[in-house]
């Protein structure tokens, strides 16, 4: 509501223009030999001079064809670089940004398409001098959902959509959307191994140097692939113990003495890692309390049984799949504790 608020009564605008420079488009690939030629059609067809794209895919120790697809495309734009064996996304990203001959850069995945207005969008956004990256939007298309995945597919992803538009209009986003970002490259410093949300300590790097980080919800990356519970819940879990892992990869972003967006980084990225936490304390609270607080106790119960309910039988309605997401974001945040506390890092299976 705070965002909202300021973003509506006291924008900071940000001075965009038409800005064609030239831009290095990077892709991580690993295994990706049934999506990398359309990929490759669909970046090089966007509405951008020619002579100022290039494309760097970057494969990750793939073994299904896909380094030879790439090098017998026989466009001089393209650039394979073919790690030996899998090292993960921070090195991939780490070595294709490396190779980059161009200032400008551009982020994307294997699976999703780009409008074609995707590359004079993003890099619009540069004429202002303030700006270090700018995030596009992921629009999901699936093939089919359930309940559970549904509701974290519409209302949360929509919720998210309408805050990060707000953030953009006071300062910044908090994080960026992996599969359509752009940055400049003077903004980059090396991932860490084993970095799972490279798409927020990017950009809150470029924040700690000053810039700030737009958001263009015109920019518009289209993902078709099927989403289920299972493949939600796996992915929600690696996102918040991300969150996690970033207390050990960039402590100085818990400080408000260095992170000018301590407030929303924490309200925003944070404060849902102890949610559970705080609905049990007050579950726990009104039911020993007695009397009239009970009340909010049995309250909660109830919805928690709903949701339970909606969950297993799969319910489509709107309330349905909304008490199901809720539920399934906050098991995902408990294992994601539970993994990180036992030290387990395997958040890819």
């Amino acid at each position: 509501m705070l965002q909202w608020f300021f973003a509506s009564f006291n924008p900071k605008n940000i001075n965009k223009s038409p800005f064609f420079k030239p831009v290095s488009i990077i892709i991580c690939v690993r295994n990706e030999i049934s999506h990398v030629h359309k990929r490759i059609e669909n970046i090089l067809s966007m509405d951008y001079p020619a002579d100022f794209l290039e494309l760097i895919i970057v494969s990750d120790g793939s073994i299904d064809g896909t380094n030879e697809a790439v090098a017998d495309y026989g466009d001089k734009r393209i650039k394979l670089i073919a790690l030996a064996s899998p090292s993960g996304k921070a090195v991939a990203l780490n070595a294709g940004i490396e190779a980059a001959s161009h200032d400008f850069l551009i982020f994307g995945d294997a699976r999703q398409t780009f409008n074609s207005d995707v590359a004079q969008r993003l890099i619009s956004h540069f004429n202002d001098p303030q700006v270090g990256a700018v995030s596009g939007r992921l629009v999901i298309q699936p093939t089919h959902s359930d309940g559970a995945a549904a509701g974290i597919g519409s209302a949360y992803w929509d919720y998210e959509v309408r805050l990060r538009i707000n953030e953009a209009a006071t300062d910044s986003v908090i994080g960026v959307t992996g599969a359509i970002y752009a940055l400049r490259k003077s903004c980059f410093s090396p991932l860490p191994l084993g970095t799972i949300l490279d798409d927020v300590l990017i950009p809150m790097r470029a924040v700690m140097k000053g810039y700030r980080i737009a958001y263009d919800a015109e920019a518009i990356a289209i993902d078709t692939q099927p989403v289920d519970t299972t493949r939600e819940l796996s992915r929600k879990i690696r996102t918040l113990y991300g969150n996690l892992q970033l207390l050990r990869l960039a402590p100085e972003l818990f400080l408000p003495w260095k992170n000018r967006l301590w407030v929303r980084f924490i309200s925003h990225k944070i404060l849902r890692l102890f949610l559970p936490a705080m609905l049990t304390a007050c579950l726990m609270f009104s039911l020993l309390s007695g009397g009239f607080l009970m009340v909010f106790g049995l309250f909660q119960v109830l919805c928690w049984t709903a949701a339970w309910v909606a969950f297993k039988i799969k319910n489509s309605s709107r309330p349905g799949r909304a008490l199901s997401a809720f539920l399934l974001l906050n098991l995902a945040v408990v294992q994601a504790w539970v993994r990180f506390i036992s030290g387990d890092e395997d958040v890819w299976r």
